[in-house]
């Protein structure tokens, strides 16, 4: 997948690929790290930065803060409160590792309050992928993937899947498929090979071939926008193209119980169906009555991943506090990455408290028919405990929904 985004966006060779490969997590953790220390061991390193929560990311953040580097992670302070993904995991942990956590989003930020984060150590910048797809804007306009599929725009719904609570339980892959293939609709679905295995293995494969299916290899990035924007509606449970989806204004039906961007529920672009085949024909159904109407009032949303302009403040951010922490190391001192005084007025970022004079309000909870809902504050009023999880845990504090 590398070479793919290097070729399509012309970036610079990497000077160290640490090949790591495919595997099961815990391997992919070990030879990341392992391959890492040896690349980094008695270099000068004045910083490593991260992006996301993959397991080379959460690998990466523990290999940094080993060898005693400072680490600054983008896109911190998601956090989906589902501690059976792999990604909620790996987020937390490199939280924790990091001095400074580049927030998306305003409710990015009061994850990382709530957690008791120094003010110092979180920083709001937007996030970087509003500026990708900004800056892609004319190619996917240009871009020809709908006739060549032989679909037309917003007469077709574009399909991702490939989470492991998803794709490696063949009850639930089960319940996804067969709702694809009762929409009535072309289902444009690019399959990744984790997705394509376990079809094979389940032997669910005969659900894809209904002639409704399009399906795919996985897709060059500019054709992957293209489908999202010209798609009627999205069905996914990928973070990234909950985002994408919402930026180019194609209404989602995200197959999860929980996400990280509730910003696109609460703003009514994205609606958690779970792999509840009831909820993902019935919303397909309402979005396809009516898609130039629900498109209309998706443009008109405030963009919730800030103003495009996340990756300058980062990089000032970076080089102020690099610098600063480059200086006292030679006073000897263990880690002058904590704390960082001041640096969010030195390089002038909307200041955490600001941030903070609002109040938690997303609190994500299922009720007990396992739907999800959310609850939010009222004005004036800052709830005093937030529920999250599976339903064992609900019906203990089913007063509070």
């Amino acid at each position: 997948m590398s070479r793919v985004f290097l070729d399509e966006f012309d970036l610079v060779e990497p000077e160290i690929f640490l090949g790591v490969g495919s595997g099961n997590p815990p391997q992919q953790v070990a030879r990341t790290i392992t391959t890492l220390d040896d690349a980094l061991s008695g270099k000068k390193v004045g910083g490593l930065i991260v992006l996301g929560d993959t397991n080379s990311a959460m690998a990466a953040a523990l290999t940094a803060s080993k060898l005693r580097i400072p680490l600054a992670h983008v896109e911190a302070g998601c956090r989906s409160f589902d501690l059976t993904m792999q990604e909620e995991l790996n987020r937390r942990l490199i939280s924790q590792c990091a001095a400074l956590n580049f927030t998306p989003t305003e409710n990015c930020n009061l994850n990382l309050v709530r957690e008791g984060f120094a003010d110092s150590r979180i920083i709001f910048t937007g996030h970087p992928i509003l500026e990708v797809v900004k800056g892609v804007q004319k190619r996917i306009r240009a871009n020809r993937t709908c006739t060549r599929l032989g679909v037309e725009p917003d007469h077709y719904i574009f399909a991702t899947l490939h989470r492991e609570e998803n794709v490696d339980n063949r009850e639930r892959l089960r319940s996804l498929v067969t709702s694809l293939a009762k929409v009535d609709s072309r289902i444009v679905f690019p399959i990744h090979p984790r997705t394509r295995r376990r079809l094979r293995e389940f032997k669910l494969e005969r659900f894809i071939h209904e002639r409704n299916f399009i399906t795919t290899p996985p897709m060059p990035y500019v054709d992957t926008l293209g489908l999202i924007k010209n798609a009627a509606c999205v069905i996914t449970d990928s973070g990234g193209v909950q985002q994408e989806a919402m930026m180019l204004g194609t209404p989602t039906l995200t197959a999860r119980r929980t996400t990280e961007w509730i910003e696109t529920v609460l703003m009514g672009a994205n609606i958690l169906v779970g792999t509840s085949r009831r909820r993902i024909v019935q919303n397909s159904k309402h979005i396809l009555r009516d898609v130039s109407k629900l498109k209309r009032k998706l443009k008109t949303l405030r963009n919730p991943f800030g103003d495009g302009r996340a990756t300058d403040r980062i990089a000032r951010a970076v080089e102020v506090a690099f610098s600063a922490w480059s200086a006292r190391k030679s006073e000897g001192t263990a880690y002058p990455w904590l704390p960082v005084p001041a640096l969010a007025k030195s390089v002038e970022l909307v200041s955490i408290r600001k941030v903070m004079q609002l109040p938690p309000y997303v609190y994500m909870v299922f009720d007990v028919n396992n739907r999800p809902r959310i609850v939010r504050a009222k004005k004036g009023v800052t709830p005093t405990i937030g529920v999250y999880g599976p339903l064992p845990l609900l019906r203990r504090f089913k007063p509070l929904l």
